[in-house]
């Protein structure tokens, strides 16, 4: 029997020749807690993508009808794919929109306030930004061009002011820091210099339960939150996995309403999981093992309460593989918070 959770084809390629969280004393504080045993395994899945060089994976819900969806940024083809969720899966409705060479993670939200979700990707070479905007069902129209130096890489959206529209958060590879550009509202971003000096990939999340997203640096653990226009930096999560802390993904993983952080090891061979009691204060609670993939994102993407993962390979520069960890329970979870 298959173990696919999506109907996609398994090609072989060719080569193609071009333990504890401890946070600190404050709003974010964590309870100590001993290292849970390991209590996920994954079954991997793989499909071959020709000549599109995936370079990033995102997991987020983009058309909002409770399903995970897998957002992906492929570089030689200058394209970001939406691999649409479903009821026990992801797959094979897709849809795939031109938005020009893009180094690093796309994002999708309502940008311009119309009701309907919008794609932005960042176009290193060529110092821009590139918006599709959403025309409903699934589709996107025109694209808008926003001019930024720096060599931007990868976007984040989040309301830095609160004013319930959402600004644009970019890593400057060659200027060494991140910008914060502000929405109007109806989708123009104003100018914006360093905000600050932080080269990794953003997340943006609930994690205290206030209504507001606060800003995720994604290896760091360092924590922003929103105020007056801008982020200010208010506690860094030490967060360890492995040894050594690797990616960050906020994930919502007890399905409680509130954000969880999973954390991959360094040498992404492992998963920890840190559950939020819905006030930013945060234990260790599930350990992983992720087998030979390590993970670009996290999510449920078959509903069935357990933890999985997305990672894409590329070769030679051309030719991805998208692998999809599907979790299951090998031991009893804990359930009760301290």
């Amino acid at each position: 029997m298959s173990l696919f959770r999506f109907p996609l084809p398994l090609i072989l390629l060719a080569a193609c020749e071009v333990g504890s969280a401890t946070l600190g004393d404050d709003p974010l504080a964590s309870h100590a807690a001993d290292a849970p045993v390991e209590s996920l395994r994954f079954t991997v899945d793989s499909t071959s993508r020709a000549e599109l060089e995936t370079i990033e994976a995102r997991v987020l819900d983009a058309d909002e009808d409770g399903y995970d969806d897998v957002l992906f940024t492929n570089q030689l083809s200058a394209t970001v794919t939406l691999l649409w969720g479903r009821a026990g899966g992801v797959g094979p409705e897709e849809t795939t929109v031109s938005m020009g060479r893009a180094g690093s993670e796309a994002d999708v939200g309502d940008i311009d306030g119309d009701g309907t979700l919008d794609l932005i990707a960042s176009n290193q070479d060529h110092g821009r930004y590139s918006i599709a905007w959403g025309t409903g069902d699934r589709a996107f129209g025109n694209t808008t061009v926003v001019n930024q130096g720096g060599f931007p890489r990868g976007v984040t959206l989040a309301d830095a002011d609160r004013d319930g529209d959402l600004d644009l958060v970019s890593v400057l590879e060659h200027a060494g820091c991140t910008v914060l550009r502000l929405n109007d509202g109806n989708g123009s971003f104003a100018p914006g210099g360093c905000w600050v000096s932080a080269t990794n990939a953003w997340r943006a999340a609930d994690l205290d339960g206030d209504g507001h997203d606060e800003l995720v640096e994604s290896r760091t653990g360092d924590v922003y939150s929103s105020a007056k226009g801008t982020f200010a930096r208010t506690e860094s999560l030490r967060l360890r996995a492995s040894g050594s802390t690797g990616r960050i993904h906020p994930y919502d993983v007890d399905d409680d309403g509130d954000m969880d952080l999973v954390v991959a090891g360094a040498e992404a061979s492992t998963l920890t999981t840190f559950q939020n009691d819905g006030t930013g204060d945060f234990r260790e609670w599930e350990r992983s093992v992720v087998l030979s993939y390590g993970p670009n994102a996290v999510g449920d993407l078959d509903q069935d309460g357990d933890l999985d993962y997305v990672s894409v390979e590329t070769f030679s520069y051309c030719d991805s593989t998208w692998h999809f960890g599907w979790g299951a329970q090998i031991s009893p979870r804990e359930e009760s918070k301290e």
